[in-house]
């Protein structure tokens, strides 16, 4: 059958109008034609060929020349490859076929492709009367070139981030709890406020490395996100020197609270992580002088109001913004900002994963984030998080209340690094628990098998040996029900499968974590167990 060649141009949408789509068609082609993909429609009965604009730039001709049309790019095709697509689509066109094309072949020229074809042919009548009337489907270049393989690459990326930042996170954990641990060992035992003072912020700068470990496990994907409702403005306020710290003696920082702020539902060190990000990008922005302004608002989003806003939906927000008077982004700048990897900072000074790594954690408080910017005019990126249904008003009440003591309750401590285990020993002690010590799970069952009168086991969630904290704390609720069980890991998710089948919940406390943190925690898995007294 005769096939007049129609090629798609520009100014005639041939494959948008054969479809019946018009403008629709036209920007599924354009996303397809970025993705590195070609669609294509043969109609044997009309006699037309039509290619999308990804074709062309996929196949070249014996003549070196790209292919704009079907009989071109067949003809561009190495004989087996050829060979291979024509029975392709003959097993295809057949009688009793299901119509599915899938064929693999090389573009021609002096650097040809793997390209992947997927059709299906279409039939007009039926049993052995039915013809083949048309064909249609999408051709996928497979050398890297395209989007997806991009994307595929950038994911796999970020996976291996995911490996890498699992086996550092433990450590680099355990490290913090050890500083953070001497740091209020410090301050427990000094009288002067002075050195109190600077050992108080070197704690704080401790928690928030642990903030940034954090971090990175969730855009890695193997965080975990630990939620609780956040006064907002005092949440902001409590961070504020730190956040001073890091702009230059050139740079202002203000803050505009909105008064009666919402309160948020968010993991706190998440959130900080974000603004901490936020600041550091606009403190780039005037690395020459100029100011940094923090507000927060109330504000509610109406369906026709988030109608122009990319990701956003109606309801109840605080709005959290960070606005710098830097000179702003051009557009073509500002419509990659958000992209993974994407960074116009020199070699060394900037992955392109922070702003990703942000909207990831607003995304996950449910909300969304907004950037608007224009050369010589700043940026402002706003944080929208859904208002919270209940108050916040007892926050910051347990960093100012008192510190629960023991009254001399045993509890094994079960923790592989001789130096967290130290650190944590000695904690304990401060509060006033006896302590004894094993290296790993075998070890703390070989004591309770002694006969230990333990009250508590505090373990380690990811150890060396056959046993995970997740591991022992099974074998505790089976054994011995009467102790109580709390855990601490840097990284746990090697234990979820075992935390599914205890019957009811551990606790588990993520390092690094404060004497206050840690002793109420204590207190209540020993309460818990009915053995907060003595």
């Amino acid at each position: 059958m005769a096939k007049r060649e129609q090629p798609l141009s520009g100014e005639e949408d041939g494959f948008a109008r054969a479809e019946g789509l018009a403008g629709k068609g036209r920007q599924l082609e354009m996303a397809a034609q970025a993705a590195g993909i070609g669609l294509f429609l043969v109609d044997f009965e009309a006699g037309i060929t039509v290619l999308s604009g990804g074709v062309p730039g996929m196949f070249t001709s014996k003549t070196g020349k790209a292919c704009s049309s079907f009989d071109a790019w067949m003809d561009g095709l190495v004989s087996a490859d050829r060979a291979a697509m024509d029975e392709a689509l003959a097993a295809a066109s057949a009688p009793g076929s299901s119509g599915r094309l899938i064929a693999e072949v090389h573009s021609g020229g002096s650097n040809p492709r793997p390209v992947l074809i997927l059709g299906q042919v279409h039939f007009t009548g039926s049993g052995d009367s039915r013809e083949p009337s048309r064909v249609s489907g999408a051709m996928l270049d497979q050398s890297g070139e395209g989007l997806v393989q991009e994307m595929l690459s950038k994911r796999q990326g970020l996976e291996t981030i995911g490996r890498f930042a699992g086996v550092i996170a433990h450590d680099f954990n355990n490290l913090l709890t050890v500083i953070l641990a001497n740091l209020e060992m410090a301050a427990f035992k000094t009288r002067d406020e002075d050195a109190r003072g600077l050992l108080r912020r070197a704690a704080e700068a401790a928690e928030m490395g642990a903030g940034f470990n954090k971090r990175l496990l969730a855009l890695a994907g193997v965080g975990r996100s630990a939620p609780v409702v956040i006064a907002v403005n005092r949440h902001i306020t409590g961070n504020w020197q730190i956040l001073e710290r890091l702009l230059s003696e050139h740079t202002r920082l203000t803050f505009h609270p909105c008064a009666d702020a919402w309160p948020v539902t968010a993991d706190p060190s998440e959130l900080d992580g974000a603004i901490l990000n936020l600041i550091a990008n606009a403190r780039d922005a005037v690395a020459d002088g100029g100011g940094v302004a923090i507000a927060t608002e109330n504000v509610c989003l109406t369906p026709e109001q988030v109608a122009g806003m990319s990701g956003a939906a109606p309801g109840e927000f605080v709005r959290i913004s960070v606005s710098d008077t830097g000179s702003g982004m051009p557009a073509s700048v500002a419509a990659q900002a958000l992209e993974p990897f994407f960074t116009t900072k020199p070699t060394g000074s900037g992955s392109g994963l922070g702003l990703t790594s942000v909207g990831m954690t607003v995304a996950r408080a449910g909300g969304f984030l907004q950037l608007e910017t224009a050369p010589g005019e700043g940026t402002s990126v706003s944080l929208y998080l859904p208002r919270a249904p209940e108050a916040a008003e007892c926050l910051g009440g347990d960093q100012d209340g008192e510190v629960p003591f023991g009254d001399g309750q045993l509890v094994l401590v079960v923790e592989d690094d001789p130096l967290v285990r130290e650190a944590v020993l000695q904690r304990l002690e401060v509060l006033g628990y006896a302590v004894i010590e094993a290296a790993d799970g075998e070890a703390a069952l070989e004591l309770l098998q002694q006969g230990e009168p333990v009250d508590l086991v505090f373990s380690d969630v990811v150890m060396p040996g056959r046993l995970s904290g997740y591991d022992l704390a099974l074998l505790l609720r089976r054994r011995h029900p009467g102790i109580a069980v709390l855990l601490t890991s840097g990284y746990a998710s090697r234990g979820v499968s075992r935390q599914r089948q205890l019957t009811s919940p551990v606790e588990l406390i993520a390092k690094p974590y404060s004497l206050q943190v840690l002793a109420r925690a204590v207190e209540r898995a020993l309460a818990g167990a009915g053995q907060g007294g003595r």
